[in-house]
């Protein structure tokens, strides 16, 4: 987590109209491993969680680039956040909430296969 947030300031700093390529080294105990998901808005989602010792990341692959949420503390099930939306993974089942738009806004996720 550390090492995630010492590249904020870079990661702030890049240019908006470009798509940077960015590869940071993982250590030997990291997984990652990518879901597909459908959505109850029609819209399937990939996600790739990257695991390592205590840090956990879930990095959508969406149409506007790449989103990145951060695991926090959860009552169950894996809960990530970026900024004011929240991902939330529960056995084969997800919700996807933007705080922005509202509690009648929640989307609804399977994992697939």
């Amino acid at each position: 987590m550390k090492a995630f947030l010492a590249l904020m300031p870079f990661l702030l700093a890049l240019p908006a109209v470009g798509q940077p390529i960015l590869s940071l080294p993982l250590p030997g105990d990291a997984q990652v491993m990518a879901v597909n998901h459908s959505c109850s808005d029609g819209i399937a989602r990939r996600v790739s969680y990257v695991t390592t010792g205590r840090n956990s990341l879930a990095i959508f692959e969406g149409v506007e680039g790449p989103s990145i949420f951060v695991q926090v503390v959860a009552a169950s099930g894996a809960r990530y956040v970026a900024a004011m939306q929240e991902w939330w993974v529960k056995g084969g089942e997800a919700t996807l909430r933007d705080a922005t738009k509202g509690e009648g806004a929640t989307i609804t996720c399977q994992a697939q296969g």
